[in-house]
């Protein structure tokens, strides 16, 4: 429509021209020679005005009529590129920009459909972990119905409960800090500070249940190191990894956690004298939920790792295992520190 309107107005300012040239030559002589020659090329001018105008439309047309078919194309999900892209043109550009929009569309699509699934997988992850304490609740509260049970059996049957009701309000606090760091309601705040204060802020967490093993942990390494970290979040996954080491510690064993600092990283290292991971079950450890054969006889439900890893990437951290079987594990947590300008 735009470019029709501008072929009506150079239209409109040509024939305008004509006029005027016309009202010039009304005063020249009809018969002469120069109204003659005149008049005709004014009409030979015209002539090619009009087809150049019509020329330029039809070119333009299917240019456009071109540019919509690439459009409609990379609408129904590709299609090949209707201008040269080494071509410097106005339409060249546009098709680039019109590309450029059509993969960054994709992309979030793609990215839109990926945590479509994830949250599909992570409510179905919730919903078979809550089923097993929520079942064991209904069996047992049923079972203290029976007014035949002896005292023993009662008290026995009431312990039940109260651990599956401890354990299910556990699951529970833990599948909602999941849920809200998988949908990132949880917002990390950095604050400088001393790593050091967060790792001995999970030891004295986790003492407890290491004493109780007679498991010996000893703390090692620099003390001084700051860096901007958000200390609740962090001290989690210290926490965590921690656990986890205590829970696989044989009693009378050894945890070691030592600090590094590195150029571009600080390192924490979680050492345990425990069972070791099997190397086939190595890469799967930091997935949601998994709990491989050899944890098949110690308590929980896979999930802590997990934490542990999504809390230090959401810092732009990493965690990684080594171990080996029958000697230990050592877990090494990795976040980053901020470089010296002016070093």
């Amino acid at each position: 429509m735009a470019f029709t309107t501008i072929l009506t107005l150079a239209s409109a300012l040509f024939a305008l021209a004509c006029g005027a040239f016309f009202a010039f030559l009304h005063h020249v002589r009809a018969d002469s020679a120069v109204w003659q020659g005149s008049a005709v090329f004014v009409l030979a001018q015209l002539g090619l005005f009009l087809w150049y105008l019509m020329t330029m439309r039809s070119r333009m047309m299917a240019i456009l009529e071109r540019l919509s078919s690439t459009v409609q194309s990379l609408i129904d999900g590709g299609g090949p590129e209707a201008f040269p892209a080494a071509e410097d043109s106005m339409l060249s550009k546009l098709q680039d920009q019109v590309l450029k929009l059509s993969r960054i569309l994709s992309s979030q699509k793609s990215r839109s459909e990926a945590e479509g699934r994830e949250i599909k997988s992570l409510i179905t992850d919730i919903t078979h972990q809550l089923r097993a304490p929520l079942a064991n609740l209904g069996m047992y509260g049923g079972l203290l119905e029976d007014g035949r049970l002896s005292p023993e059996k009662r008290a026995e049957f009431t312990r039940v409960i109260r651990d599956q009701t401890e354990k299910l309000a556990w699951l529970t606090d833990s599948l909602v800090q999941l849920s809200r760091l998988e949908s990132g309601l949880i917002e990390i705040r950095p604050e400088r500070g001393a790593i050091s204060d967060a790792v001995m802020a999970a030891m004295k967490t986790v003492y407890p249940a290491a004493d109780l093993k007679k498991v010996e942990m000893q703390f090692a390494g620099r003390q001084d190191v700051e860096l901007s970290y958000d200390a609740k979040w962090t001290g989690e996954a210290i926490r965590n990894v921690l656990d986890n080491a205590v829970k696989y510690t044989p009693a009378g064993g050894r945890i070691g956690i030592s600090i590094e600092l590195y150029e571009l990283f600080v390192r924490i290292d979680v050492a345990d004298s425990g069972r070791g991971v099997p190397e086939q079950e190595r890469p799967k450890i930091f997935q949601r939920f998994f709990r491989g054969a050899s944890s098949a006889d110690t308590e929980g439900i896979g999930i802590g790792l997990y934490l542990a890893r999504k809390i230090l990437t959401e810092q732009g951290g990493y965690m990684k295992v080594e171990s080996e079987e029958g000697k230990g594990s050592v877990f090494s947590i990795f976040l980053p520190v901020e470089r010296d300008p002016t070093g």
